[in-house]
């Protein structure tokens, strides 16, 4: 019989941390019976993660009362997830999120079940936060990493981070790299001499877009040899396609929202930029990674994993002139950029390949 795993995912969208829940659907639902908790869909949406686990076979429950942010329902939606848990009897209940992650890996262990594992996208804490408030998350972590039997890391640097400040033991951590499958083309980039830069994000403060889109508009105004296609949706759309419309570049700077078929920007760009704050293991620079594009990213924890002066060029996150300096220098370079993008793909096929992140996951649930 085969063992019944339930994934616990916060918002059913279809961003990085929910395509990890879709990977392992995907790859390994022939060896085990796939289940999946989340929040409702939203109104509207057609495409999500609820309706994408459905076409793979997945059994999907969601959890009408489950929001993003923490409220005093959090002690009844606690309970609920405990008694779907303790009803269903799953052989290993796996979390993902802060937020779920707490409430999914203490519901879980106090049901019984038998392998908890929780992946770490990324730690709710980081600098930009008051001491207080990385200190209370920190507290969080603590207490439900004694719950799982395995905290799984997607970056080499939050794992050291936790063993060194005894958030999580040495026996009950590890880290999985995020993988991607190499789709069988390379990105043909743009014609002529101007150069597409792509961005795919989340519309938010982590993602740092309005600095982005700030940074954006200079450099239109000093150089026609740069377009630039920003993919994505969140809070910060309307205000950052306002700037854009002020600007009068609505026709260099495109934002089209979001777009489940991002492969068509990705085969039409020559850059792949992305200059959040903080991240995991970002799921769109490795998409970008796997068409042969190199990367202009933040030299944070997660991108600083993937992108090297081998592939691609780190930027300071505070400081958006040296930002500005390197896209202004990209154009006229494009055998550069494409040898930076031979490194990005050499890279994704022998460190960050889908074959061996399946098979971690697959070897983690089979024997703990």
């Amino acid at each position: 019989m085969k063992k019944k795993v339930l994934h616990i995912q916060l918002l059913p969208i279809l961003s990085g941390v929910q395509k990890i829940s879709l990977q392992i659907f995907e790859n390994l639902r022939d060896d085990f019976e796939m289940w999946l908790l989340c929040a409702p869909q939203p109104d509207g949406r057609s495409d999500s993660l609820i309706t994408e686990a459905k076409k793979l076979g997945v059994n999907v429950h969601v959890e009408g009362l489950l929001k993003r942010n923490l409220n005093l329902g959090d002690f009844r939606v606690f309970y609920r997830i405990y008694r779907f848990i303790k009803e269903n009897n799953f052989d290993i209940v796996h979390t993902h999120s802060s937020k779920t992650g707490f409430l999914g890996r203490i519901a879980a262990k106090l049901a019984g079940v038998p392998e908890v594992i929780h992946t770490i996208h990324g730690y709710p804490f980081h600098p930009y936060q008051s001491p207080e408030t990385r200190m209370f998350y920190k507290m969080l972590e603590k207490i439900a990493a004694g719950f799982a039997d395995m905290n799984v890391f997607v970056n080499k640097y939050e794992r050291q981070l936790a063993l060194t400040e005894h958030l999580v033991g040495e026996r009950n951590s590890k880290t999985i790299f995020n993988g991607i499958d190499v789709p069988g083309e390379k990105a043909a980039g743009s014609k002529g001499e101007k150069i597409i830069v792509v961005s795919v994000c989340r519309f938010s403060a982590q993602k740092n877009i309005r600095s982005t889109i700030r940074t954006a508009v200079r450099v239109c105004r000093k150089s026609e040899d740069l377009d630039f296609y920003f993919i994505g949706n969140g809070e910060f759309f309307e205000s950052c396609r306002r700037v854009v419309s002020e600007a009068g570049l609505t026709d260099r700077i495109h934002l089209p929202g979001w777009s489940k078929n991002v492969s068509e920007y990705y085969r039409k760009a020559d850059v792949f930029l992305l200059n959040s704050k903080w991240e995991g293991l970002p799921v769109s620079i490795l998409e970008a990674m796997s068409y042969g594009l190199p990367v202009i990213a933040s030299n944070i924890k997660g991108n600083n994993e993937l992108v090297t002066s081998e592939n691609g060029y780190l930027v300071d996150v505070m400081n958006p002139r040296e930002l500005e300096h390197i896209l202004l220098q990209i154009p006229g370079k494009k055998k550069t950029l494409h040898f930076l993008g031979d490194k990005s793909l050499e890279r994704i096929r022998n460190d960050f390949n889908l074959n061996d992140f399946v098979t971690a996951y697959k070897e983690l649930y089979i024997n703990g």
